[in-house]
This record gives C-alpha cells, sequence and structure tokens, in this order.
C-alpha cells in the first residue's frame, strides 16, 4: 500500500491505527474492484466467549462526530446501483441474525437495530428511530406493488408464526393512557401527517375477526358521516339489554327493558307503503300472531296505548287514537269495501264463557268524586257533531248511518242473533232509557210530528191516542214508521 502525505498508519501487534489524515480506499469510481458472487472484498469473521451481560460484543464500530453546524449526513452510506433486470431480491444493506438448534436470547434479539438517542436540544425538529424513503424522479414506475415497508416469513416453520405471530411488539417503555401515544385501554395508536399537519388514531381491535374496542365509536364533526350506504349494508344490529337509540341529543329516545322497546320524547311518524307494517302473522293458526292470553281479569295487550292531558285543562278537542284513509279517486266498479278501522275478532275455536267476545271493547268510566257537566254526549263510541258529516252530495242509492252493523253467516246458530246487544245497567246506577235521540240542527227528517195520515189510535197500543213522533226505520228498501209516545 502506497504512503500518503499527511497520512499515517500505526501497526500495533493486533491491529493497524490510522493516526492521522488522509482515506482508505479500496478501488475508485472510475476503477472499480470487480466483485464476484460470493467471495466479498471485505470479510471479517470473529468469534465470542465472553458472558457480560453489559457489554456489547461489536466486530465493527463506526463513530462519526459533526462539529459544524448545519453539517448534514454523518451517516455510512452503503450504495448500491445496477441499470440492468436483477434477479429475484437486491439490497444495500442487510442484517442478519442466526440462532443455532440450541440458540436464543433472554431478552430481544433482531436482525436490525435502529437507535436514536434525544437530549433537552433535540427541539423544534422532527426525530424518529427508523427511517424509510422512497425516491421517485419523473415519470418513475411503482411497478406492482410499491411500498414503505415489506414484511414476510419463509422457512419450513412458517406456520408457526402464521399461529403465533405479531406485525410488530410495542414494548413495555410505552405506557397507554388518555392523550397518550397508545390510548387508554390500547384503543388507538397516535399518527402524525406532515401534509396538514394533522393527527391522527389508527383503530386496535380487540378480536381476531372483527373490530372490538371499549370507547366510543364517533363522527370528528356531529351529523357529518353515515353508517353504511345505499349500495354497502350492514346486514345486523345487536343492542344489549338496557341499550338507548339517542336522536339528537335526547330529542327521541328508543329504550330497551326486558321484552320492551319505549319511545320517549317524540311520536312515530310511519311513510310506509300499502299493508307494510304488521304486528304478528295474518293466519288462522296458532301462534301465528303475538301469544296473548289473560288471567284472572288480568289485561293482555297486544297494543297498549296510555295518554293523559299532562295535569293541564283541555283547551281544543283531543284525540287519543286518529284514524283517517283519504279517497281521493272514484272506487272501481264491483264489490269494494273502504273501513278507516277494521277491527276483527276471528275464532278459530270452541268457546264456553261467562264473559264477552267483541271486536271493540269500549269503556268510559267518571272516576270517584268527580263530575262531567257537558252539552255534548258522554259514551264508549261517538260520532262528534254528526256521525256521518254530509258536506256534498248524497245519491238515492246509496244508504248512510252512524254505525253500521252486519251479522250472519253460513253457520247454524241456536243463540239469539242481533245487530245490538243492550244490557242492563250494574252497580247503583240504572238507565234512563235504552236510545237517546238528539236533535243536531233543529231539522227532524227521519223524525215526523202526528200528520194526518198518521192520526189513527194505534191499536193494542200501550198508550191511547196518537203518538207525539214518529220513527223512520229501513229495513232493506222499504220504509217503517215506528211511533213514540212522550210517556208510557
Amino acid at each position: 500500500m502506497a504512503r500518503q502525505s499527511g497520512f499515517k498508519i500505526q501497526r500495533y501487534k493486533n491491529y493497524l491505527e490510522v493516526l492521522s489524515g488522509g482515506r482508505v480506499i479500496a478501488g475508485t469510481s472510475s476503477s472499480p474492484l470487480s466483485l464476484t458472487a460470493g467471495t466479498p472484498h471485505i470479510a471479517l469473521y470473529s468469534t465470542n466467549a465472553g458472558t457480560d451481560g453489559s457489554t456489547n460484543a461489536e466486530p465493527i464500530y463506526v463513530k462519526s462526530t459533526l462539529t459544524g453546524i448545519g453539517q448534514v449526513g454523518g451517516r455510512s452510506c452503503f450504495h448500491t446501483y445496477t441499470n440492468v433486470a436483477v434477479g429475484g431480491w437486491v439490497n444495500a444493506i442487510k442484517g442478519k441474525m442466526e440462532f443455532g438448534a440450541t440458540g436464543r436470547t433472554t431478552g430481544l434479539a433482531s436482525a436490525v437495530c435502529a437507535e436514536t438517542i434525544l437530549s433537552a436540544g433535540t427541539t423544534g425538529s422532527d426525530y424518529c428511530a427508523l427511517e424509510g424513503e422512497l425516491v421517485l424522479g419523473s415519470g418513475a414506475s411503482t411497478g406492482r406493488y410499491t411500498s414503505f415497508i415489506y414484511l414476510n416469513a419463509t422457512g419450513a416453520g412458517v406456520s408457526t408464526f402464521d399461529t403465533n405471530g405479531y406485525l410488530f411488539h410495542i414494548g413495555d417503555g410505552i405506557t397507554a393512557g388518555s392523550g397518550k401515544f397508545c390510548s387508554t385501554n390500547y384503543q388507538t395508536l397516535k399518527c402524525f401527517f406532515t401534509d396538514g399537519s394533522t393527527t391522527r388514531y389508527l383503530v386496535l381491535s380487540q378480536a381476531s375477526d372483527g373490530i372490538a374496542i371499549d370507547g366510543v365509536i364517533s363522527p370528528a364533526t356531529s351529523d357529518e358521516c353515515a353508517l353504511g350506504s345505499t349500495s354497502l349494508m350492514f346486514s345486523d344490529l345487536f343492542l344489549a339489554s338496557g341499550a338507548v337509540v339517542n336522536f339528537n341529543s335526547g330529542d327521541v329516545t328508543i329504550t330497551h327493558s326486558s321484552n320492551t322497546l319505549t319511545l320517549a320524547g317524540g311520536c312515530l311518524n310511519l311513510a310506509i307503503t300499502p299493508k307494510s307494517l304488521f304486528i304478528g302473522s295474518d293466519s288462522d293458526s296458532a301462534g301465528s300472531g303475538i301469544p296473548l292470553v289473560g288471567s284472572s281479569w288480568s289485561t293482555s295487550q297486544g297494543i297498549g296505548f296510555y295518554a293523559d292531558d299532562g295535569g293541564s285543562a283541555q283547551t281544543g278537542y283531543t284525540e287519543t287514537f286518529t284514524s283517517r284513509y283519504l279517497l281521493t279517486k272514484d272506487i272501481a266498479s264491483g264489490d269494494v269495501s273502504v273501513a278507516a278501522v277494521h277491527p276483527d275478532l276471528s275464532i278459530n275455536a270452541s268457546y264456553t264463557g261467562t264473559g264477552g267476545l267483541s271486536a271493540i271493547w269500549g269503556n268510559t268510566t267518571i272516576y270517584a268524586n268527580k263530575t262531567v257537566n257537558l252539552s255534548g254526549s258522554l259514551g264508549d263510541v261517538g260520532g262528534g257533531t254528526f256521525g256521518i258529516d254530509i258536506k256534498g252530495t248524497l245519491a238515492s242509492n246509496s244508504h248512510a248511518c252512524g254505525c253500521s252493523v252486519g251479522v250472519g253467516g253460513s253457520g247454524t246458530k241456536s243463540g239469539i242473533l242481533s245487530g245490538f246487544r243492550i244490557r242492563g245497567a250494574t252497580g247503583t246506577v240504572d238507565w234512563d232509557a235504552v236510545l237517546s235521540i238528539e236533535d243536531g240542527d233543529g231539522s227532524w227528517t227521519s223524525m215526523t210530528t202526528a200528520a194526518a195520515s198518521q192520526t189513527a189510535t194505534m191499536a193494542n197500543s200501550p198508550k191511547s191516542g196518537n203518538p207525539a213522533y214518529w220513527m223512520n226505520v229501513y229495513i232493506g228498501e222499504t220504509k217503517y214508521i215506528f211511533p213514540l209516545w212522550a210517556a208510557v
């Protein structure tokens, strides 16, 4: 080796020491050394039999100290260059850690260790332990799967890693907590994006085959994002006992309790297609509907609706339940019927009992020590001012009535079948009349006073003389006249 001016090497028994100046160069950029694969230019083989658990055994140690302000670099550089299509792998630097059949570590082993030591002076810039950078010139291609990090496991025992391995291992120097690098209960990891100076968090699931966390999943801004979409929808939603679906900070809530969903704070408005809301199934077999079995005079309800005045006096018209069917087109020809409400009690079993069966069961109660004083009517079923309010025209071939009752069928009967059944009063209050007829506007079109054609004394009548009123009753298309006396 030729000695250059200003360059001094001191030879010792077991090593060479560069004492001052100069460089050590093997080959040049214009005349590089010719390298044969498998025969490296620099080969260093060493062995260590030490048992010191605190001092590193390091075959090569390189330290570079920077003393000039503004200097960059300071690292050892391994530069691999090619301008041809190379083989299946190529690297600029490789770290290899190999364990023999009985080799192991009592702590942590790695092929490459990157360590950055920070101090009180490391302010105002960015610091990391491992930097990876891709440099893409103009027109550069990203190949198939270009990425910052490539990870793989190989070998005959790779299935062991598939079962027991981890993507990365965070040491015990990192503790979880609110506002920390790792959040409380290890739910997220903090990440920073220089573009936009934005902090974001990677979600860490507690389930291997799904997403399971302990914290709250929420949008960054209220009313900002959707759960699913019109084309990509979730299949099922599972909520725990006592779960609450909360709309707009409690404006409307749906709360679960045992066998019950409670809607509070608002109303339920269903804008749905015909016959799209079903409770139970329309079938004649047992168990097709919701099973309701009352016992010992307890009430079993399919739908229970309870309302009150909230402790305030009524100032207008109030309805507990409203049902309306709006006809906007002429009804088609044929047997067509329309009902705003169609209650139906179907009896598909022989029934014997002392109670009652009815499609509608109404009850109006006046509580003890309470008085009702009104010019209108009080009843179980009321029709307002008019049971049928005719503001248009009722055609001559139509029959309108305040209440339409149809009874009959194709079976047989031995009991009494009637359009109305009126039972006697119970308790200490007795009835004054079976039927009360009230004049709505002073025009009795179906009630007439005694006329010349109706002056004959009724034969076998309970009272002599002429009736005070006559009542028209239609049976089929035939009109019959019932006499009414003021008193018997």
